[in-house]
């Protein structure tokens, strides 16, 4: 390719990349130093922005902060509703039922109503060394927040001096049907693109207390 077309096609691919605002100020001063690598990299902007792909423009940024932006305004309202069911727990009518079956030493559900609208259950798992707590928050009859804590102990509960030798916590949280945070037990945000997020989604979602 002669300089003079390669000049006329920078001209072309510079007007795109400043159409879709990437940053062409930085382009064009790598052009000067290194003109023949900048030529297959600004042949390769311009046919991106000629095929209408741009994750820098204004456009995908706007989309992406929205999400962002929705999502952090979903937590944070339920995260007020949580508050609000915890702060009123105790005027709630309360009920208690053994669970036999689902671990070695038994289990009890703690159901809370506010009125006759289900506010809160909570499940309670023991095992020789250990107990699960799983706690479900319900609003117009969806769990919109889930939260798990495991306790291990050091030794079997039955035997003397036993101690708790650590604790495991997890939140979910739930919103249109849909999982839209998860919190792990090492107090990470579980991306929602792996398919570790999707498993635990559909597994969740698969559980009666989510389709009642």
């Amino acid at each position: 390719m002669t300089d003079h077309l390669f000049i006329i096609m920078l001209k072309v691919a510079v007007k795109s990349i400043f159409i879709s605002n990437v940053w062409i100020v930085v382009e064009v001063g790598v052009l000067c130093i290194y003109p023949e690598i900048m030529k297959s990299f600004v042949l390769s902007s311009l046919f991106i922005s000629f095929c209408g792909i741009s994750f820098c423009s204004p456009k995908f940024l706007s989309i992406s902060s929205s999400f962002q932006i929705d999502t952090i305004k979903i937590i944070k309202n339920i995260q007020i509703s949580y508050q609000s069911i915890k702060s009123r727990e105790k005027y709630f009518k309360k009920s208690t039922k053994d669970i036999l079956g689902n671990s070695s030493e038994g289990g009890e559900a703690n159901v809370y109503y506010d009125d006759k609208e289900l506010k809160e259950m909570v499940i309670t798992n023991y095992g020789e060394i250990g107990k699960e707590k799983i706690e479900y928050y319900i609003d117009n009859g969806k769990v919109f927040f889930l939260y798990i804590k495991r306790t291990i102990y050091d030794k079997p509960i039955y035997e003397k001096n036993s101690k708790v030798s650590s604790i495991e916590e997890e939140r979910f949280y739930f919103n249109a049907d849909k999982m839209i945070r998860w919190v792990n037990s090492s107090k990470e945000l579980v991306s929602p693109a792996s398919e570790a997020f999707k498993m635990k989604e559909k597994e969740l979602l698969n559980d009666t207390l989510f389709n009642d």
